[in-house]
């Protein structure tokens, strides 16, 4: 796990905040038109 963090982040222990958020890619499959962005509420767990 934390080689994956650090191949992902840079370091095995990341932090985030609102000056330095954790940023998601996803694909939508909604109606047209396309937003240009979505609000992607997520739950995050390191352990």
């Amino acid at each position: 796990m934390a080689a994956q963090l650090t191949s992902n982040f840079g370091t095995a222990s990341p932090s985030f905040s609102t000056t330095s958020p954790l940023n998601a890619v996803a694909c939508y499959g909604g109606p047209n038109p396309t937003p240009s962005f979505i609000n992607l509420a997520m739950a995050v767990q390191f352990s």
